[in-house]
């Protein structure tokens, strides 16, 4: 008992790895050690995805089974290197169990196994250093974006600015206008004000008969006097009797036109009185 190690096998320094890191950590360590497709698009952008079984090239170059049957079913080169020379491409399974890798290297020397090792590393390592160019490209870009966006917004900016005081300028402008209709509007506002003043008080004048008029005789030029209504019927009957007098002495004076035809003629006024007298009758 007095050999026993303090410390619990219970205890956080005894717990395995996996145990101490979460499951979003352990997702993410283990994308970040896994290996990945290398090969581009024609745009530019890496396929990137995660490779567990692949095809290796002799150039020590990775690619996914859909990129690797699209390329090399009509090509012999690989795809990043293209030095016009065909490459052995050879099958690989990273997602074999832990067991079964490990029993590979059964058989081999110590020394093989560290060259193996050496070399499987070496092969890790310029997989991570093809994905770190990606990104820093990707990175660059990006880079290169955010500048042009800058300079976009300042130029969004500045010209928002003029914009603003050009408005601001008009909008003094505009005030100043609207203050002087203001003052016009007042003026004008006295000057009616004191007209309608002016008005009542000339219609607030003392009252004084009119002129007194000169009695109606008749309309000028008419042989006829203006009788009053006052005379009765009488006095118009004398009138239309006098004027169908008048009307039978001009029938009596005949007047001859071209052919020979009598025309008699008799004023108008004479006429309506005949008229008005038979009405009368």
């Amino acid at each position: 008992q007095g050999s026993r190690c303090p410390v619990q096998r219970s205890s956080w320094l005894h717990r395995p790895l996996k145990a101490k890191m979460s499951a979003v950590d352990l997702q993410d360590r283990q994308e970040i050690l896994a290996l990945h497709c290398n090969y581009v698009h024609a745009d530019g952008r890496p396929c990137a995805c995660r490779t567990d079984v692949g095809w290796l090239t002799s150039c020590s170059h990775l690619f996914c089974t859909q990129h690797a049957q699209e390329w090399f079913s009509s090509n012999m080169e690989c795809p990043l290197c293209r030095g016009g020379q065909a490459v052995r491409v050879m099958k690989v399974d990273f997602d074999r169990p832990r067991r079964a890798r490990d029993l590979s290297m059964v058989g081999f020397l110590p020394g093989e196994i560290f060259e193996a090792a050496s070399e499987a590393f070496s092969f890790w390592a310029s997989q991570k250093t093809i994905e770190h160019d990606w990104q820093a490209e990707a990175g660059s870009k990006l880079v290169g974006r955010r500048e042009r966006l800058e300079q976009t917004v300042d130029e969004r900016l500045q010209q928002a600015t003029s914009v603003f005081n050009d408005l601001t300028h008009e909008k003094s402008a505009l005030a100043a206008k609207l203050l002087a209709a203001q003052v016009q509007r007042d003026k004008l506002k006295a000057e009616v004000a004191a007209k309608r003043q002016g008005a009542r008080a000339s219609h607030s004048l003392p009252w004084s008969p009119p002129k007194a008029q000169r009695p109606f005789h008749g309309f000028p030029g008419s042989h006829v006097p203006m009788k009053t209504f006052s005379q009765g019927k009488k006095s118009l009957m004398d009138t239309a009797g006098s004027s169908a007098v008048a009307v039978k002495r001009a029938r009596s004076t005949p007047d001859l036109s071209r052919n020979g035809r009598r025309i008699f003629s008799a004023t108008p006024h004479l006429a309506s009185a005949g008229r008005q007298r038979r009405r009368l009758l």
